[in-house]
């Protein structure tokens, strides 16, 4: 019965870039989407870490020809299941492929099997996010709702 009160009160806020940055530096592991020409866009999970302002994550040589210079998304999710909320971050840039050992060691390892050796940079040409929220009405006089 509650779940039904609390649905109408859920909206959608656009996030603060500020906001958008503390949810991915907390994440470690996103989707990365790109189009394939011919195909249907392609979508992984990757485990990534934020440098200043471009997220990295390591990859195959084979991937990385396919990566570099691709218009790519990151996305990642931040959910309470609990409270049906969460948020949602999507980082969009060029690919390119960074030849920088101190950053390469930043990025957690991967956790698919099989040499990736590759570093690939997303830069945040474009940041955005937003969070489902719950609000409740506002109390009356007497503290009701």
């Amino acid at each position: 019965m509650i779940d039904l009160i609390l649905e109408d009160q859920r909206v959608f806020a656009e996030l603060e870039t500020d906001e958008c940055l503390v949810l991915l530096r907390r994440a470690t592991v996103g989707r990365i989407a790109l189009s394939v020409e011919g195909d249907a866009p392609l979508v992984l999970p990757v485990s990534f870490v934020v440098a200043g302002d471009m997220a990295l994550f390591h990859t195959t040589a084979r991937a990385a020809q396919l990566f570099a210079g691709a218009r790519m998304s990151l996305q990642i999710d931040d959910v309470d299941p609990h409270r049906h909320s969460g948020a949602s971050v999507l980082v969009r840039g060029r690919a390119r492929v960074i030849d920088d050992t101190e950053l390469a060691e930043l990025v957690p390892e991967a956790w698919a099997p099989g040499e990736r050796d590759v570093l690939i940079a997303i830069p945040f040409d474009v940041l955005t996010g937003r969070r489902i929220e719950v609000r409740l009405p506002e109390l009356d006089p007497r503290g009701y709702r």
